[in-house]
């Protein structure tokens, strides 16, 4: 079971990598002057093409489109050279497997997603960055999806309120078990009303 400790770390390790995102970000929107990045296509990253299989599975559409390849002659595949948003340069062997019919980016992939610690639900995204020259050369990026930053505040949530959510049902013999907070809700309770009807002393529910 993940301790208080625990979540905080991940807590941590989530805003510092937020933080050199935004830096890394900021360092190319700096050296790319003049360039400017075309967008070829996108992918979220499925739990096989982040795991131990160590490869990118190109959709078809795409790969035939962006990278075209024929089976028939390319029998090792291609190595395909990239660019990311800080400037660092990725090398992947692209190719086809004839076994499952599909295009996947192979060796160098496996290093690509332990650098920029890529998990599940990611996008990546492959297009041109193209020079003041015209000159074409191959660009990757990723981001991370918005659902990790939402379950780190409800895990969190969770450890800060374990009394109010979710609800407990207290039974009579609990009570000498109760820690010293629930004693504490209950006297803050509001006291019964009482309201006189006909000669006649209620208490009102309200």
């Amino acid at each position: 079971m993940a301790t208080g400790k625990d979540h905080e770390i991940t807590k941590r390790e989530h805003h510092e990598n937020q933080k050199i995102e935004a830096t890394a970000a900021a360092a190319a929107k700096e050296k790319q002057g003049n360039h400017s990045i075309t967008l070829m296509f996108e992918k979220v990253v499925t739990p096989s093409d982040v795991g131990k299989l160590n490869r990118l599975v190109i959709p078809k559409k795409n790969a035939v489109k962006y990278f075209p390849l024929d089976p028939s002659k390319q029998v090792k595949g291609l190595e395909l050279s990239f660019e990311d948003r800080i400037g660092k340069k990725w090398q992947f062997r692209y190719s086809y497997w004839k076994s499952s019919q599909s295009y996947v980016m192979t060796k160098g992939w496996s290093r690509f997603v332990r650098d920029k610690k890529l998990d599940a639900g990611d996008t990546v995204s492959f297009g041109h960055r193209i020079g003041v020259t015209g000159d074409k050369s191959l660009f990757i990026d990723w981001r991370r999806h918005r659902r990790e930053a939402y379950k780190d505040a409800k895990s969190s949530s969770a450890l800060a309120f374990p009394l109010i959510n979710p609800p407990l049902m207290i039974l009579p013999f609990m009570h000498s078990m109760l820690p010293p907070i629930i004693p504490f809700m209950q006297s803050r309770a509001k006291a019964p009303k009482q309201v006189r009807l006909f000669g006649v002393d209620l208490e009102s529910k309200e």
